[in-house]
Formats: C-alpha cells, sequence, structure tokens
C-alpha cells in the first residue's frame, strides 16, 4: 500500500487512519519518500521537516491506539507557506531579506491545525513576500507546474499548489491578496479557497497588504477542502453536498469579455454552465460595475500597504529583495494618501455592490479560474510585471469567499479552472456547489504523473 498512498483523498487516508488499516507514520513516511524522489525537479518545498514531522506523526499513532482520536486532520501530512510562520522552524517567505527568520511561536492557522492533529512535513515556496515573480536570482530555485515543467505553478502560494497536485501532501495552507490560492490552484488542477476575510486569522503570517491578505487551504478534492477550512476557522459548515434546485448561477458575461478568454478555456467554461443547468441551477446573466478599475484600485491599496511594511528595508538593504518585488513595491512610495484613501472608499463600494448583487440577483458567480491556462516559465521571467488573473482579485476587495476547482484540461494536457463566489460567510454554499461539479464531472480523479514523465515534458493519469 505504501506506493499507492499519495493520490487518496484526505478524507479516504483520515478513514484508514480511523479505522487503523493504515497508521501516520505509514503515511508521513510514503509522502517523504514521494518528495525525495521527485521534488528535486519540482522545488515545492523551501524546507523539509522530516524529525518533527515522524515526532508529530508517531505522537498522533499512539493517541489513536489509545483511542483519543481527534478527528479527520488527525495524522495526515500537510505543509505550510513559507510566509506563514512556524515555532523553531525557519520561515523566509522566499527572500534573503527573511532567509535566517526562526520564528518563536506558531502561527494561530497552524496551531489551530496542529491541534487537529495535523503533521506538517515542512515549509513550501512562494513568489518572494507573496509579491515578486519568478527570477534567475531567486532565495530558492522557483518551482514548476508538475503537469509541465516548463510552465508555471501560478502564484503567489505557488509550492503550496505544487506539493498538492503532486501528492507530497494531502492539503496545504497557502495566502491570498489578489488570487494567491486560486492562481496556483487553477493551473496545478487542484481546489483552493480563498474564504471570506477574516474568516481565518492571519495572525502570524507575513503580511503583504492587510486590507486584502486571506488565509486558505488547497486540497485535492473539496470535501477535504471544507475539512481544512472548518479546523483552520475553528467552526463547521453545514453542507449537503448537492446543488439545491433553483441556485441562481450568475455569469458575468461583460467581465469575460473584457479580459479576453483562451479558447480552450471558453470550451470547458460552457461546458460547465451547461453542465450546472442539468443539475437544476437557472443561469442568470450578472453585471459587474467597476470592473475596468478593480486591478488598478486594489494594486494602488496593496503598494502602499506593501511599501508601510517593507519600504525602510528596501531602501537600507535593495540588495536582500528580488528586481520584481523591488521594482512593484517601491511604487508605492509614489502613491499619494489621498489616492490611498480613495481607493479604500472604491473598495468599500465594491463590497455594497457585491453585497447587492447575491441578494438581488444571484446565488453565486461563475467565472474562470484563470483566463488561460499556465503560462511557460520563460514568458513569466521575461514579463514579470505584466497584469494577470484579472479574473480574481475583485473578491478580496468584496471580502467575499471565492473557490477555484478543476474544470478540465486544454488541448495541450494543462488544466484549466472553474471559479465560484458567494455573498459573505457561503463558503458551506459554495462547497455544497463545487461537491456536485465534482462528482458528475470527475475532474479532480486526474493527477500529473511523475513517474512517466522526462524532464521537460509531464502528462496526466486517472486515480478513480
Amino acid at each position: 500500500m505504501h506506493t499507492s498512498l499519495h493520490y487518496l483523498s484526505l478524507s479516504d487516508a483520515a478513514r484508514l487512519v480511523e479505522r487503523r488499516l493504515v497508521s501516520p507514520v505509514e503515511l508521513t513516511r510514503a509522502m517523504l519518500d514521494r518528495i525525495q524522489a521527485h521534488d528535486g525537479r519540482l522545488h515545492a518545498f523551501i524546507t523539509v521537516t522530516p524529525e518533527q514531522a515522524f515526532a508529530a506523526a508517531r505522537s498522533a499513532e499512539a493517541e489513536i491506539m489509545a483511542g483519543r482520536y481527534r478527528g479527520p486532520l488527525h495524522g495526515i501530512p500537510i505543509a505550510y507557506k513559507d510566509n506563514v510562520e512556524t515555532k523553531g522552524i525557519r520561515t523566509t517567505a522566499h527572500s534573503l531579506s527573511m532567509a535566517g527568520h526562526v520564528p518563536d511561536a506558531d502561527a494561530e492557522v497552524v496551531a489551530r491545525l496542529s491541534n487537529a492533529g495535523a503533521v506538517g512535513l515542512g515549509k513550501l515556496s512562494l513568489q518572494e513576500l507573496a509579491y515578486g515573480s519568478p527570477s534567475a536570482n531567486d532565495a530558492f530555485p522557483s518551482p514548476v507546474n508538475p503537469w509541465s515543467l516548463v510552465h508555471s505553478p501560478g502564484g503567489s502560494s505557488s509550492g503550496s499548489g505544487v506539493a498538492v497536485a503532486a501528492g507530497f501532501v494531502y492539503g496545504a495552507v497557502g495566502t491570498d491578496t489578489g488570487g494567491s490560492i486560486r492562481h496556483p490552484a487553477a493551473v496545478c488542477g487542484v481546489v483552493g479557497m480563498k474564504p471570506s476575510f477574516g474568516l481565518v486569522s492571519t495572525r502570524g503570517t507575513i503580511a503583504l497588504s492587510p486590507t486584502q491578505d486571506h488565509v486558505g487551504p488547497l486540497t485535492r478534492h473539496v470535501r477535504d477542502n471544507a475539512v481544512m477550512l472548518e479546523a483552520m476557522c475553528g467552526a463547521g459548515f453545514r453542507r449537503t453536498g448537492k446543488l439545491a434546485a433553483g441556485t441562481r448561477v450568475g455569469v458575468p458575461s461583460d467581465v469575460i469579455r473584457h479580459v479576453g478568454i483562451d479558447p480552450d478555456v471558453h470550451t470547458a467554461f460552457k461546458a460547465s454552465i451547461d453542465l450546472l443547468g442539468a443539475l437544476g441551477a437557472v443561469i442568470v446573466e450578472v453585471r459587474t460595475p467597476m470592473f475596468e478599475v478593480v486591478n488598478a484600485i486594489g494594486t494602488r491599496i496593496i503598494l502602499v500597504e506593501a511599501w508601510r511594511r517593507y519600504g525602510a528595508a528596501l531602501q537600507e538593504t535593495p540588495e536582500l529583495f528580488g528586481d520584481a518585488f523591488r521594482h512593484r513595491v517601491l511604487q508605492g512610495a509614489l502613491v499619494a494618501k489621498s489616492d490611498y484613501e480613495q481607493a479604500l472608499a472604491a473598495q468599500a463600494e465594491i463590497q455594497r455592490h457585491y453585497e447587492t448583487v447575491f441578494a438581488r440577483q444571484a446565488d453565486v458567480i461563475v467565472s474562470p479560474g484563470r483566463e488561460e491556462p499556465a503560462m511557460p516559465m520563460q514568458a513569466l521571467r521575461d514579463n514579470p510585471l505584466g497584469v494577470r488573473g484579472q479574473l480574481t482579485r475583485m473578491y478580496n476587495l468584496a471580502r467575499v469567499p471565492a473557490l477555484a476547482m478543476p474544470m478540465g484540461f486544454s488541448a495541450d494536457g494543462l488544466p484549466l479552472s472553474l471559479q465560484i463566489a458567494a455573498a459573505r460567510g457561503q463558503e458551506a454554499r459554495l462547497y455544497d456547489i463545487a461537491e456536485e461539479l465534482e462528482r458528475v464531472s470527475g475532474w479532480t480523479d486526474y493527477h500529473p504523473d511523475l513517474e512517466g514523465q522526462s524532464r521537460s515534458q509531464a502528462g496526466g493519469s486517472r486515480h478513480a
């Protein structure tokens, strides 16, 4: 069984652990062996912590054998984006400026998951300080997409998406300031949730933009994502796993036309809408005023807040920061206080707009998770400051939950993604719809074939 454990769902692995058919130590050993075999090419991890992992796994095993089973995360291997602080384990945020940072306390989300019995395997790579871009002089190797090693895994929670898709962990923690959970989920073919603002504590995460930062889970299956989020926020969700008949599903056709959608994405998105209709949803058009300025508003807020956090260090020790991060954040010094205040006022207007849309027009809004499949790594390096991911930032500004999930593949075999958003506090609704879609589409049963691929070419396979 050792070699087949890595692509179990989290929930299936948990059932085996609860029934004592598989031990947490066996799960941990299987995952660490897989990381050892494949992460030299994928670079999902910055730091792997086998000693701490085995100690936690042995402790979980002893508790379970003594009848003290804590729940579906007990003994389950996961990992954390490396801007989430972990006691006694270096937390670098993928930056030379923090290469020696070893926290003396866990972030609240780490404490919650540890209390649920999860086994941490280490710290996952990201784009520098959650706002950089891959470059040749990165502090650590840049992750690559497990479906194709010449393509980007998305950012900034890059390692989180890679580790989940590659079967290194059953779930990962990411952060999302403008789409940084949903982008890697989208292009790595996994499920990523940006919850409602404030639902999951950001205490102990390395801030980029406090008014936009969110913490959330990435998993291979929808139900597993809900399990992780419940532990992360300390609250349960009443879920049915079904799409309620008559659910109003809003399609923002104006936005989709504006951003320009890749033909393969368009085809898969239309198929998803048709499937939702067949499941009993009522498809409606919704308009999204202010979309044209969403990117500018979000960028202005992030720049000012990132400048407040990092401006002094950028001026004193610029050599400790990558070019993309430095060039972005230095722009924050040029934003007038009045312009920042206007951006915050515009954000409040966006929040009011979405409250109205969800109250009067639609129960959820669906769109592609990204307007295109994964970018080639070289294209990303050639244009690190380019505007991407225009379908995600509005939900950070609106502070509502948004979930990305698989919806098929491009002609080149790259994952495509559907995004579903709902009113604030409606995570359960998103999970219900997503779980029903997952059940009938089967897209989450496909995984990259790491064993069969060469250094430059990847493929996929289905594991039912």
